[in-house]
């Protein structure tokens, strides 16, 4: 296999593409778990984070990168209880936001949870 280094413009363009790729995780959005048929399910909240770590482990982002991209979007407009354990590094996140975040991590890097089918297998 033959790798080529993006060039500057390469880079930008990964970059917007995949923006457009997480932004069906925000609020109301194709890929948000926690907003379904128009109204919101406190039940999938811990799923959601979970689905977005593995999402961003499969797609090559780094935790780091993901998890601040989550604390400015709940900056931005998340309403969590004021009570709940925010995590020291993201503020705007909850403790169980960023340890959710991590299980997707770990679900893929373990395999649990892979690709077991991909279109150019026909």
């Amino acid at each position: 296999m033959v790798r080529r280094r993006l060039s500057g413009s390469g880079k930008v363009a990964a970059l917007i593409y995949e923006f457009g790729e997480l932004s069906k995780f925000l609020w109301w959005h194709s890929w948000d778990a926690q907003r379904i048929g128009g109204k919101y399910h406190a039940e999938f909240v811990d799923y959601a984070t979970v689905a977005i770590g593995l999402y961003a482990a499969a797609a090559g982002i780094s935790r780091d990168q993901i998890l601040t991209m989550q604390d400015l979007a709940a900056a931005a407009g998340s309403h969590f209880d004021e009570n709940a354990d925010r995590d020291k590094d993201y503020p705007h996140l909850r403790k169980e936001n960023v340890q959710n975040t991590d299980r997707g991590y770990e679900l893929f890097r373990s395999g649990a949870i892979r690709a077991t089918h991909s279109p150019t297998d026909d």
